[in-house]
């Protein structure tokens, strides 16, 4: 499955921000750490955001955008969180660059 343009632009704009919030948030309260560094994995339907050591931090679907928490390192859980096309993905993390749990 092929992303749109509009989609391949939100998740740049949700890795960028990722590496913005946990950078700020690394350097406010793990002055001493190194903030993490995100990359992509792609599958056939969701795009795997994976943190350095090599564990999955999120899922961005490819064809609607949504944000999607992990429910394991394959699968994501079924609710999404954000979309990457509305905000490119801010209202999915938190202000320590983790996914929001649903309430």
């Amino acid at each position: 499955m092929t992303m749109t343009t509009e989609i391949e632009a939100g998740l740049q704009s949700y890795l960028n921000l990722l590496h913005a919030v946990t950078a700020e948030y690394y350097r406010e309260h793990y002055s001493n750490l190194e903030a993490p560094v995100f990359t992509t994995m792609k599958g056939r339907k969701f795009v795997r955001i994976v943190q350095d050591g090599g564990s999955a931090h999120s899922f961005v679907d490819m064809t609607n955008g949504n944000v999607l928490k992990t429910a394991s390192w394959k699968a994501p859980a079924k609710h999404a969180r954000g979309n990457v096309l509305k905000d490119g993905g801010a209202s999915a993390i938190d202000t320590a660059g983790f996914v929001h749990y649903l309430y």
